[in-house]
């Protein structure tokens, strides 16, 4: 999570909380994006590489790394349109391991 994602707060103590818990947004409609507001789902990702990358990508600030492990039945399958390793969680994730990275940029 860069840092300047509006659930930035909620991410520092180890908390991931979707737009909208109750939305009706579809996994393809959040893979899509443009739906962060009222999607029930949040993005993770298998791929440590994609993590840093969206924790750093914008400048003046510490982005966050969280980290859980789900049961595989928990998980929601993405369109993964952009082939980052993305799954989806449904509602509020807590209890995440923290990693806080400072905010560099785009990293090539």
């Amino acid at each position: 999570m860069h840092c300047q994602h509006p659930a930035l707060a909620e991410a520092r103590v180890g908390r991931a909380v979707p737009g909208n818990v109750n939305g009706a947004v579809t996994p393809k409609q959040h893979n899509a994006g443009g739906y962060s507001g009222q999607s029930p789902y949040t993005s993770w990702t298998t791929r440590k590489q994609t993590a840093e990358y969206y924790a750093r990508r914008y400048t003046g600030g510490l982005g966050v790394i969280l980290t859980k492990t789900v049961a595989r039945t928990d998980l929601v399958a993405s369109p993964d349109r952009a082939q980052e390793g993305e799954v989806l969680l449904r509602g509020p994730v807590l209890g995440c391991q923290v990693e806080e990275v400072p905010g560099t940029g785009p990293i090539p």
